[in-house]
Formats: structure tokens, C-alpha cells, sequence
């Protein structure tokens, strides 16, 4: 697998960890509603809004940070091969 393949392929676990995070804090926020106690229906909400962050964050790294880190270290945009003198000279023979 080059280096284009694992870029997609985390690119997509990441992005799929994203979703799943947000789905959670979405069940968690649905399930705080509820708890009729303060304190634990405060905390269950707030580990809700937790989850939704993490996973908005977690979509932001896979479509936008990570491509932009992998071009930026040359790992996915290989060179162009270029003739050498000596096998453009062989060639011409």
C-alpha cells in the first residue's frame, strides 16, 4: 500500500471514530434528559457535549488537518523521474 492508500485509510478511520463519538454524545445528551437528579444529569450532559467535540474535532483532523500535514512532509507527492545525462546520452546512440 502506498502512501496515498494509508492516508485514505486513516483518513476514513478517523472520519468513522468522528461519527461514532458524535453518535455517543448524542445518546448520552438524549439519556441526561432523563435523570431526574441536578448534579447527575449536569455531569451526564456535559460528558455528552464532551463527546460531540471530540468527534467534530476528530471529522476536522480527518478532512482537513491530516491532508494538509501529510502534503506538507512530502510523503504522499513522490518526485518525477528525470533522465540522467548519462542515460540520455546512451539513448542517443
Amino acid at each position: 500500500m502506498d502512501a496515498q492508500g494509508w492516508l485514505r485509510a486513516a483518513r476514513w478511520v478517523v472520519a468513522v471514530l468522528g461519527g461514532l463519538a458524535v453518535g455517543l454524545g448524542v445518546w448520552t445528551l438524549r439519556q441526561a434528559q432523563g435523570i431526574p437528579f441536578f448534579r447527575l444529569r449536569r455531569e451526564r450532559l456535559l460528558r455528552g457535549w464532551r463527546w460531540i467535540g471530540l468527534g467534530l474535532l476528530l471529522q476536522v483532523v480527518a478532512w482537513w488537518a491530516l491532508p494538509r500535514y501529510v502534503a506538507s512532509r512530502g510523503a504522499v507527492v513522490a518526485p518525477a523521474p528525470q533522465a540522467t545525462p548519462a542515460a540520455a546520452a546512451a539513448g542517443s546512440s
